[in-house]
């Protein structure tokens, strides 16, 4: 990967990081790079050095997670509109979301999930919404939102 250190690269890699770092060397008007990684500590110096900020943006906090889920809930589920093929036909689709999974079950979601960036959050919501869609009720019950739970934090602690 661009940017990885050096030292853990095939040759190949080397030599596109190595024509990168020549060319990148001083600042220009014309341009600007911008780079993101969650793995800083495995960049190689040089690359790591070519920006001249560097922006930390943490992970989620409770909060954060809370209205993250509800509005990844609302996107996937709430909202989620289509024409699916049923028997052979096409009928409109809607999915819904149980009374059960409620704002107390998204508190207690977003207190389980420390640690869980958005996109790992978006992954679980959307692995409810295929399960939606294969079930035979197009409804996310509470069942099943418990189950994508636990399978998040299991894959999570491995």
């Amino acid at each position: 990967a661009l940017g990885a250190n050096r030292d853990s690269l095939d040759a190949r890699w080397v030599r596109l990081q190595n024509a990168f770092l020549a060319r990148t060397g001083k600042s220009s008007k014309d341009f600007k790079i911008i780079g993101a990684t969650n793995r800083l500590h495995a960049m190689d110096p040089a690359f790591v050095d070519r920006f001249a900020q560097k922006i930390c943006v943490p992970l989620p906090g409770v909060a954060e997670r809370e209205r993250i889920i509800a509005l990844y809930l609302k996107k996937y589920i709430a909202a989620d509109h289509r024409q699916i093929k049923l028997d052979g036909k096409c009928v409109e689709a809607a999915l819904t979301i149980a009374a059960d999974v409620n704002e107390a079950v998204i508190k207690d979601l977003a207190q389980q999930t420390e640690g869980f960036s958005g996109r790992q959050l978006e992954q679980m919501i959307d692995e409810m919404r295929t399960r939606c869609y294969l079930s035979d009720g197009l409804t996310l019950t509470k069942d099943m939102f418990d189950t994508v739970v636990r399978q998040a934090l299991a894959q999570r602690q491995a």
